[in-house]
């Protein structure tokens, strides 16, 4: 693997250099080559190559060094973090299988070997350095298996390989002509954005900051944090940009550093992108797109003002390697022509685990592995632009309404910062009724009434959703918004953080 050996060749060279941070712990790339090689070690002692490790925990420096670990040994190791719930952690151990358990954080297990924090730290930390081997893994390996949330409710996990995430680190670095020295860590490692910053950097030989789940949630501290971090590259959600932004300090002036934001995830509204660009005049925006399923992302795209000020951003051009399909009740669509976006390609992962190859959205197109998404868009002179889930369409007192088409009205009202809807079900699973909720933007006062005034000059009546205020969006571990939590509380079945209007 040409990652890899790049990798390898850092560890050896670059000493002193800061490869990793988290909080308060920093690993030099010497440290960090030490830790992973006396673990790797280990771990050859212990297990068997090809056969795959949970690795369970958060950010700290020890996580880095289980994932060199595994890479070098021949490992496929599977990410989980310590937030995983209980019942799930039970899923993904029941489907992975794994042999052995690499614990960051305290934890119980039963039948499976297990490593405990006290014991990582101990073989981490002690004895004589150990060098990592030289990389020797053939592509068609498992690399890691991301699990992902299921429709039945099950999570799938998804098999990347070697060449799979070759192929993007080739793709991400080469989007870089100028290296950065800092790169900013956002996403937890059970979610496959964080796999856009941890790799590439230490490829870079860059510094890879990460921001744990403790400091996203102190906002002092993280905007300290994000300060000290001199970080030139981000690696976010769109969420979490939005969640920056509230704060006008958020800008150049204290953070003149940031050069390049990374999205993937979700989609980038042209409002955040706007408030972005004024905010950092000359940032660089990319807008990424691509499914857990093929590796993290497969476009992107630039954003600049006259990008930002279209109705919906592209999310670019396909990387080598990758094919991008759009498909139209089993036809090929024509230019322009909305269907289901298909990917072709070296970014298609081996499957999801325990099922066959042909038995679920991964398939075959002209010899090569591809993977139906079921997000909906068209191509228009080369670049993709995304629409929304095929799934995310509900019916309302008879019509079909796509969520994301009354996200992007309510959102275009000028006085709208942020908006997420969702449906309101009755008890036979009916929707009866879409609720929005609505962060204003900074100075602005509207009232409700007058939301629902304008927003029916764009909609029809059954379109339109109830208006909440909200002053903070909550969001999930991944970074993004929560829909599932905001479900709970437009069914009453909870409180929030709202703006005292909310009560009028």
């Amino acid at each position: 693997m040409i990652m890899l050996e790049k990798i390898w060749k850092n560890l050896r060279e670059k000493g002193d250099a800061p490869a990793y941070l988290c909080e308060t712990q920093q690993l030099s790339y010497q440290a960090l080559g030490e830790w992973a090689g006396r673990l790797c070690r280990n771990l050859q002692k212990r297990f068997s190559p090809g056969i795959p490790i949970l690795l369970y925990g958060h950010k700290q420096p020890v996580m880095a060094a289980a994932f060199l670990a595994c890479a070098f040994g021949g490992f496929p190791f599977v990410p989980v973090d310590s937030s995983t719930p209980k019942e799930r952690l039970r899923a993904i151990l029941a489907s992975a299988r794994p042999q052995g358990l690499l614990a960051a954080e305290p934890l119980r297990a039963e039948k499976i070997p297990l490593l405990s924090p006290e014991v990582l730290e101990q073989i981490c930390q002690g004895g004589e350095a150990v060098p990592l081997p030289f990389p020797a893994r053939k592509m068609d390996e498992l690399f890691y298996i991301m699990y992902t949330s299921g429709s039945t409710g099950a999570p799938k996990g998804v098999m990347v390989t070697c060449e799979n995430l070759d192929s993007f680190v080739s793709w991400m670095t080469a989007l870089f002509p100028q290296k950065p020295a800092v790169v900013v860590n956002q996403a937890a490692f059970s979610f496959d954005l964080s796999v856009a910053d941890f790799w590439p950097a230490l490829f870079w030989g860059a510094r890879e900051y990460t921001l744990s789940r403790r400091t996203q949630r102190d906002y002092p501290a993280l905007f300290s944090q994000l300060e000290s971090s001199a970080g030139e590259l981000m690696v976010l959600t769109p969420s979490f940009a939005s969640l920056l932004l509230a704060d006008q300090s958020f800008c150049a002036q204290r953070f003149p550093m940031l050069k390049t934001i990374f999205f993937c995830g979700e989609t980038l509204l042209p409002k955040t992108a706007q408030m972005l660009l004024k905010r950092f005049p000359g940032l660089r925006i990319l807008n990424a797109y691509g499914p857990t399923e093929c590796t993290v992302a497969v476009t992107a795209a630039e954003i600049g003002e006259k990008e930002a000020s279209a109705a919906l951003l592209p999310v670019g051009n396909p990387k080598p390697g990758m094919e991008i399909r759009i498909e139209n009740e089993g036809r090929l669509a024509e230019e322009g022509e909305e269907g289901e976006i298909v990917l072709v390609g070296d970014s298609v992962a081996a499957g999801y685990v325990g099922t066959e190859l042909y038995a679920t959205s991964f398939g075959m197109r002209n010899g090569k592995r591809s993977y139906c998404t079921g997000d909906l868009g068209w191509m228009e002179n080369g670049v993709l632009y995304c629409k929304g889930r095929l799934d995310s369409q509900v019916k309302i007192h008879g019509y079909r309404v796509e969520l994301q088409d009354v996200e992007k009205n309510l959102s275009a009202l000028p006085s709208v910062a942020e908006v997420v809807v969702v449906s309101r079900e009755d008890r036979n699973g009916r929707t009866v009724r879409l609720v929005g909720f609505v962060r204003l933007g900074d100075g602005q006062n509207q009232t409700k009434r007058q939301l629902q005034a304008l927003l029916a000059q764009r909609l029809p009546e059954y379109m339109c959703p109830e208006i909440r205020f909200i002053q903070a969006f909550p969001l999930n571990e991944n970074g993004k918004y929560d829909r599932k939590r905001l479900k709970e509380i437009a069914d009453g079945k909870g409180d929030f953080a709202a703006d005292p209007r909310n009560w009028e």
